[in-house]
């Protein structure tokens, strides 16, 4: 049922100051905001600052990738050894051993990008991690129903939801792992693990179609194909502006408590982007699969270093790609998230000049190893302390200055404060209620055969949703799809209990119906009081009776052919 609110009255502001009104407006507003909004489902649709994470951590992996393919040019050890931290957030354990990257060494015994004994057990790991999580999401399903659980459907929708997430953040340290299989050294060894396997020998043939090509390239091809079908099977307009709505609504429905729609239809996915980006996720992936696979396929066989001018080219031209497309298309909702993903690409692509002149071996006074590690450190510390001082500005609004924040459009646009909730409080609250009442209206008649379903509390349930709706219409809420579709929901459901109920002309005939037990009743104690020979042959009568004429007219003919019959035998005899 729906929460039970006592609506506040607006009390009167004639002759009162403006100021006086305006604080009884926001006092009421947030009184709705904190009776109508259910704070769980307020914090999980807004990802202002999850979304911003994404974009620093899609950064950071990228860099990594920058860092790993620079082992060989080689970029200054200092450097390298100053930001070895960012494959932390590749979570590829290999590259902090010590034999895991040369580290700017040319004279190591081992490969520059580093070696480890059965690394093939290393990346075997990592290609099961995703597909566990799916067998764990499985089993979790199927132990949620066997409990009945009232909100399995739910717990199954939230934890996809968040299991693709979780994906995302892993596609780039499964594709380095499962991909450092496939480079060989000149000399035929496989430059991950020279000692233990030989190029192109069954241990190797045999881990490259299992583990590189099954498993890890089974998640990394998939995962893009399944956000791309979840996204596209949930795009229901092709403009922005209907889009934008269709959106804020669902959000709205999902915070107010009155729909699940929100998870069902995978919005966390996309829900971060506009309409010309909403596949933004799936590019995201494919470039971070492009990049890998330079890295790893393009790689020359050490000592060879033919491939490295173009690999390197190849890399900064994706990263290019990336951050021009973003920032002429202003892909997400949040402007602020917008102008932070600028920011990350172009520091991106300023790390990216010096990859290009390193890669190619272009000979300088800007490509000696103190230029290049004081040139890496000044301009990314810039770009750092201007990210760092965006971001502080962000928080300082949000705590100080919350009518500053909405003016400027840095929340998230579905929120507590909005007006969709703070300007029609009371009518919200109505149509929560009658949603909410309509909801188990219709559960109650699922639950039985249309013949059996109560047809007055449908119809009663349809006029409220139906005057609801009228109201949200005239006022353009957000909520006026719901109710919409629950109106056409709960009258299909009337329309089929009326046509299916034999007694919704004129009521159901109990004066008839006791009647006519009473003439049964009687018939039932006069048959007590005969004999059981005689119950027999009434029950024989009643059985006789109740033959049809077909079954009359056979026994008729059967009667006359046997006198006939018994005629002829009569005169034969004579």
């Amino acid at each position: 049922m729906g929460r039970q609110v006592v609506i506040p009255q607006r009390s009167a502001h004639s002759g009162a100051e403006g100021g006086a009104a305006a604080d009884a407006d926001k006092k009421e507003g947030a009184y709705w905001s904190r009776e109508l909004v259910v704070p769980s489902r307020s914090r999980q649709v807004s990802r202002f600052w999850l979304e911003k994470a994404l974009v620093l951590t899609d950064g950071v992996q990228l860099f990594a990738l920058m860092w790993q393919l620079s082992q060989p040019w080689p970029w200054p050890a200092r450097w390298l050894e100053a930001t070895r931290w960012v494959n932390a957030f590749t979570l590829d354990v290999f590259s902090f051993r010590a034999t895991g990257a040369a580290m700017g060494s040319t004279s190591q015994p081992f490969s520059l990008w580093g070696e480890m004994p059965n690394y093939w057990l290393y990346a075997l790991v990592w290609a099961l991690v995703p597909w566990s999580g799916v067998l764990a999401l499985q089993m979790a399903k199927r132990s949620w129903a066997r409990q009945g659980r009232s909100d399995c459907l739910l717990l199954s929708v939230t934890w996809e939801n968040v299991l693709l997430q979780i994906m995302q953040f892993l596609y780039v340290p499964v594709g380095l792992a499962v991909l450092r299989l496939v480079n060989c050294d000149a000399d035929g060894a496989v430059s991950v693990d020279p000692t233990g396997m030989s190029c192109g020998g069954p241990g190797h043939v045999a881990a490259v179609l299992l583990v590189t090509c099954g498993l890890g390239g089974g998640f990394l091809v998939g995962l893009p194909w399944m956000l791309r079908r979840c996204i596209r099977d949930s795009m229901v307009h092709t403009s922005v502006e209907k889009h934008e709505r269709f959106v804020r609504g669902k959000e709205l429905e999902f915070i107010l408590g009155t729909s699940d729609s929100y998870l069902e239809l995978s919005m966390p996915q996309f829900a971060s982007f506009r309409r010309h980006s909403v596949e933004m996720p799936v590019q995201m992936c494919l470039s971070k699969l492009a990049l890998m696979l330079d890295f790893s396929v393009l790689r020359s066989p050490p000592p060879s270093m033919a491939n490295q001018g173009i690999q390197g080219s190849l890399f900064v031209m994706g990263v290019v790609t990336m951050a021009v497309y973003r920032t002429w298309r202003y892909p997400y909702r949040c402007k602020s998230t917008s102008y932070l993903a600028i920011l990350v690409d172009w520091m991106l692509v300023a790390n990216g000049v010096f990859v290009l002149l390193c890669a190619n071996g272009v000979r300088s006074a800007l490509t000696v190893s103190t230029s290049v590690t004081s040139s890496l450190t000044f301009l990314n510390s810039c770009f750092l302390v201007v990210i760092g001082l965006v971001e502080l500005r962000d928080i300082m609004l949000l705590s100080l200055h919350s009518e500053r924040s909405k003016t400027i459009e840095l929340l998230w646009p579905t929120n507590a404060q909005m007006k969709e909730i703070v300007e029609f409080g009371p009518q919200v609250s109505s149509w929560v209620n009658t949603i909410h009442n309509a909801q188990n209206a219709i559960l109650a008649s699922l639950l039985v055969i249309p013949s059996m379903r109560s047809y007055e509390d449908l119809k009663k349930a349809l006029d409220q949703v139906e005057i609801c709706y009228e109201e949200a219409a005239r006022s353009d809420h957000l909520l006026m799809g719901q109710l919409y579709e629950l109106s056409l929901y709960v009258n299909e459901l009337y329309v089929e209990a009326v046509a299916s109920s034999p007694f919704h002309r004129n009521g159901s005939p109990t004066t008839e119906l006791a009647d006519l037990t009473g003439v049964l009743q009687r018939r039932k104690d006069r048959q007590v009081l005969l004999s059981t020979r005689s119950q027999r042959v009434l029950k024989k009568l009643h059985i006789a009776r109740s033959w049809s004429r077909q079954t009359q007219s056979y026994a008729s003919a059967n009667t006359d052919r046997i006198r006939n019959h018994n005629a002829v035998g009569h005169v034969t005899t004579n």
